[in-house]
């Protein structure tokens, strides 16, 4: 089969490549998938640049998500069979033609949800739906505030603001995507090339300051979203895109009665009971189904054009996934 093969760390475009590999059987309880589409997210380049390299080990091939069909099942695995969609967490890296997973790890999919949807269920509308349901559930009209607003996440916190009812305010470094951002439900867009952050959030919140933050770029700018919660805020981190650590200060935090949480999908998927984790992908699956996601393609590569791919996923201008196909 054909796959992404990364030995190095390094800058993706110099160190992937597509190479014919050893495919394998399903052992017992695996299925056998072969993929139609899988996004390329900022984690993918994370790990492909080495930023968890202690645990990452090399060889691998990248990709966390991906949507495909059961080709073969091993034995023991009940609930799946030859022909079903699914979307296949915790295999083998979904940057290739087959990836082979746990049955039991492995979602339905509808027929009324294409490929192109369906693989970007998984990372970030499981992350977005969890910590405004589970990790901090706003309440009616609460002001939520997200930087990199204009991101997959960014995205579906605007169109989770209808459904949820909370205010969702997209923390920008540029006005290109602003009416889009509006019109999928964001109560407002701060740009930060030409707004101050503090004052714009000031006067959103009527001076009280905002109910919940989250952030997925760490260093400074986590570090000034932090500082504009009001008291009794919770501040969410859930990424780390600048490659700097958030310089919280403890004391101020522990003044103010800040609360704090990590989240990290893969450590509530290791967690989470079936049936619980079940439900959240019912609920997002419902949510897709009905066209209340905000899950734009902005390209489409074959796997063989890995280089060109990973360029175009970094530009700043896109909106929307690039998917791998083939």
């Amino acid at each position: 089969m054909r796959a992404i093969d990364l030995t190095r760390f390094g800058e993706p475009f110099a160190v992937l490549a597509c190479r014919d590999v050893p495919d394998s059987d399903p052992g017992p309880g695996e299925v056998r998938v072969r993929l139609a589409a899988r996004p390329i997210n900022p984690s993918d380049l994370l790990t492909i640049r080495g930023a968890y390299a202690a645990r990452t080990p090399l060889p691998l091939i990248p990709g966390f998500e991906g949507a495909g069909t059961v080709e073969a099942i091993g034995r023991a695995v009940d609930g799946l069979s030859p022909g079903d969609r699914v979307l296949p967490l915790d295999g083998t890296g979904t940057w290739a033609e087959i990836a082979i997973a746990p049955a039991a790890r492995c979602i339905r999919v509808p027929d009324c949800i294409d490929d192109a949807t369906a693989a970007q269920l998984y990372v970030n509308p499981l992350s977005a739906w969890l910590m405004m349901t589970e990790i901090a559930p706003p309440r009616p009209g609460a002001l939520v505030v997200a930087n990199a607003g204009a991101s997959a996440v960014g995205r579906l916190l605007a169109g989770l603001s209808q459904v949820l009812g909370f205010r969702m305010v997209a923390i920008v470094r540029s006005g290109r995507f602003a009416e889009r951002l509006r019109a999928l439900g964001a109560a407002a867009v701060v740009d930060t090339s030409d707004q101050s952050l503090a004052a714009s959030l000031a006067a959103l919140s009527g001076g009280a300051g905002v109910d919940i933050a989250l952030d997925t770029i760490g260093g400074v700018e986590g570090t000034a979203l932090a500082a504009c919660l009001r008291p009794g805020g919770t501040f969410i981190n859930y990424g780390v895109l600048s490659g700097e650590p958030l310089a919280l200060d403890g004391a101020d935090i522990h003044r103010r009665g800040i609360r704090v949480h990590a989240f990290w999908l893969r450590e509530w998927l290791k967690t989470a009971a079936p049936a619980r984790r079940q439900s959240a992908f019912d609920a997002i699956i419902d949510l897709a189904a009905a066209g209340r996601l905000a899950l734009p393609v902005a390209a489409r590569f074959d796997l063989a054009d890995i280089a060109t791919a990973v360029r175009d996923a970094e530009r700043r201008d896109r909106w929307g996934k690039v998917l791998l196909t083939g």
